[in-house]
């Protein structure tokens, strides 16, 4: 039996990942992107104490058609979609960034992705895709998710 993707409705997030898909889509150039952004967009509630966190982790950098970002393993509780999970981040994330006119998409390297889990449950984050009007994300071994941002 397949699981039907999760939907979920964030229109407070709109504006931010419109200005982010601005920022990174059809254009080569080298970025920055805080790594509280790319939480967000998750749907996952930053406290202050992990913003902290992120931020001593340094924000993900974008090259032309790769991304990375490296700092210290961060593993806590978060609330994710109503839920409390365990969030892992390796030391290092990275994976191949692909740019399209109106849209992005981060798919991470097996290992070096942001992992959740509760319980003996554990899924990977495979690919982001980010366009003005939702965000898809992939999970490894997981249901797909729909953030529909209208």
């Amino acid at each position: 039996m397949l699981l039907e993707p999760v939907r979920i409705k964030r229109p407070d997030l709109r504006d931010e990942v419109r200005d982010l898909v601005d920022l990174v889509a059809d254009c080569g150039a080298a970025h920055e992107i805080p790594l509280t952004e790319l939480v967000r967009i998750l749907g996952i509630t930053i406290a202050p104490d992990f913003q902290q966190q992120l931020a001593d982790r340094g924000d993900l950098r974008l090259q032309e058609s790769r991304f990375v970002n490296r700092g210290p393993v961060i593993k806590r509780k978060v609330r994710l979609v109503g839920f409390d999970v365990t969030l892992r981040m390796p030391e290092r994330l990275t994976g191949r960034l692909t740019r399209f006119h109106d849209s992005f998409q981060l798919a991470f390297e097996p290992d070096h992705s942001v992992a959740i889990s509760k319980f003996l449950f554990s899924v990977q984050l495979r690919h982001l895709d980010l366009n003005r009007e939702r965000i898809f994300v992939d999970f490894a071994g997981a249901q797909d998710v729909f953030i529909d941002l209208a």
